[in-house]
């Protein structure tokens, strides 16, 4: 049974606790582990049971299977929309050529708009929608300013068949090392030009949502996990015999 379990949950757990995670891919894994798993619940028959071994054994099948998916359902099933929302706002996913979903950064308005209450839907989707069309050149550095302006960075999208490097090619996120470009790029962005004064106050503020929520670092703890306590208090202790033996106590 358990390793039925394991079967369907370990690739998603795998992912979850990778680099780089893109967070609508990782809602889709939840909810097709969750069919998967729902699958599993009921390819056991429910005939009439006489055997108690037997009804023994079903229940605890079924309870098992309710409860990972129950556990599951909880955490991630409920938050379908604002995973989408805070997609929108990871700029690998930026599509300034394709309209805006109708409901799309609904629920981070939601969140937000209890601390600026003069921002409307309409107002955070169009600083939105105008950021996303400005982020091409926005997020250039001064190098590739000057690339462009010596003709070694050209603007007609040919740029890896002519041999020349585009600003994509030359910007590299310096806070992860999956992708060129990330939500905190995004941010200090719209902080470092002063953009979040009065041009995008509520899309700086969605950012500012996105960047201080509370997220487990998985990989973090299995590090810490690794850690030998004892080596630790041994070390500190040989420094200081004092807060060695308090933190024996």
């Amino acid at each position: 049974m358990y390793l039925r379990i394991f079967k369907k949950t370990t690739p998603l757990s795998k992912y979850l606790q990778g680099h780089g995670v893109n967070i609508i891919a990782a809602y889709q894994m939840v909810k097709q582990t969750l069919n998967d798993l729902q699958d599993c619940a009921r390819q056991l028959q429910y005939d009439p049971i006489t055997d108690p071994l037997r009804a023994f054994e079903i229940n605890v099948y079924n309870q098992v299977f309710d409860t990972v998916i129950e556990s599951i359902s909880s955490r991630f099933e409920k938050h379908e929309q604002l995973c989408a929302d805070f997609s929108c706002l990871d700029p690998n996913n930026f599509q300034p050529d394709l309209p805006l979903p109708t409901n799309a950064l609904i629920k981070i308005y939601e969140k937000i708009r209890n601390f600026i209450p003069d921002i409307t839907y309409d107002n955070l989707r169009n600083e939105y929608v105008n950021f996303t069309s400005k982020w091409r050149e926005l997020k250039k550095t001064i190098a590739c300013v000057y690339d462009e302006l010596n003709n070694q960075v050209t603007d007609d999208g040919d740029d890896s068949e002519n041999g020349l490097k585009s600003d994509d090619d030359i910007i590299v996120c310096v806070h992860s090392a999956s992708t060129k470009y990330c939500v905190t790029c995004c941010y200090e962005v719209l902080v470092k030009y002063n953009l979040y004064a009065n041009t995008y106050r509520g899309l700086h503020f969605a950012y500012k949502f996105m960047l201080t929520l509370s997220i487990t670092q998985v990989e973090c703890e299995n590090i810490l996990n690794k850690i030998d306590s004892e080596d630790i208090i041994n070390k500190l202790g040989a420094r200081s015999p004092v807060f060695g033996r308090m933190l024996l106590c």
